[in-house]
């Protein structure tokens, strides 16, 4: 219990990535069948992408959740410097 093994966290960081990187090709390979669009893309260029959209959709998703919850917010802020008041606080109350 006393020994760090950084090896192991850094291992299993790199299989978690592989793994989700992996199932997202799958997906991509599974759409391209679904609708009989040919791939002509080298494998390494699917692995990136695959490998991009693992990485992406989480900060996409903490942007989603920080904008729902600090929303209202960062609305009244933007219409204060903006100088719209209440006409932008409520579109923007009705866009989110």
């Amino acid at each position: 219990m006393t020994t760090q093994h950084g090896g192991l966290l850094s291992f299993g960081i790199f299989a978690a990535l592989w793994t989700a990187a992996s199932a997202l090709r799958v997906i991509i390979d599974a759409l391209n069948r679904a609708y009989g669009v040919p791939d002509g893309r080298p494998c390494w260029h699917v692995w990136g992408l695959a490998l991009l959209f693992t990485l992406g959709l989480p900060l996409l998703l903490l942007g989603a959740m920080g904008l729902l919850v600090f929303g209202p917010q960062l609305g009244g802020s933007m219409a204060a410097q903006i100088g719209l008041g209440g006409l932008f606080q409520g579109l923007w109350n009705m866009l989110r």
